[in-house]
């Protein structure tokens, strides 16, 4: 995996982080609100069902807040991405490993206390969308790129 293609699998990854995050965040509109009640769903591993609604003041202030949060995370990760790692892999690395492992650990183990053991399964994905590009193994550079 070259370093080109490491940044941008990770640019790639801070994108799915902002997506959620705006998803999140437009399930504050009633007629988006399916949409989060499926991931709600499905987290919780129940069937689809109207069992997890968005409804009362807190729970909506939570989802402004969730929501905000993580595409402005999904956005400084794009930025640690395309400024730091790919000048300076190893400091970039460090940062953006440190915040997915922060963020993995008190996510899924809050999942799993709110009785949603599932999303703590699916942040798997999101933690190796991070993880692989900057801990796969860099291999032995080849003639042409020594020649770059």
């Amino acid at each position: 995996m070259t370093h080109t293609t490491r940044t941008n699998a990770l640019k790639l990854a801070a994108l799915a982080v902002i997506a959620f995050g705006l998803l999140t965040s437009l399930a504050l509109f009633p007629a988006l609100q399916p949409a989060m009640g499926w991931f709600l769903d499905f987290a919780f591993w129940t069937p689809l069902s109207t069992e997890h609604q968005l409804g009362g003041d807190a729970a909506r202030l939570w989802i402004a807040i969730s929501g905000g949060l993580l595409a402005g995370w999904g956005a400084t990760l794009w930025l640690v991405a395309s400024q730091v790692y790919d000048k300076d892999p190893a400091t970039g690395g460090r940062i953006l490993l440190t915040g997915i492992a922060v963020w993995f650990v008190l996510d899924s183990a809050g999942s799993i206390m709110a009785g949603a053991p599932f999303n703590a399964i699916m942040n798997i994905t999101f933690l190796l969308m991070f993880e692989i590009p900057v801990l796969w193994p860099k291999g032995k550079p080849t003639a042409s790129s020594l020649n770059a």
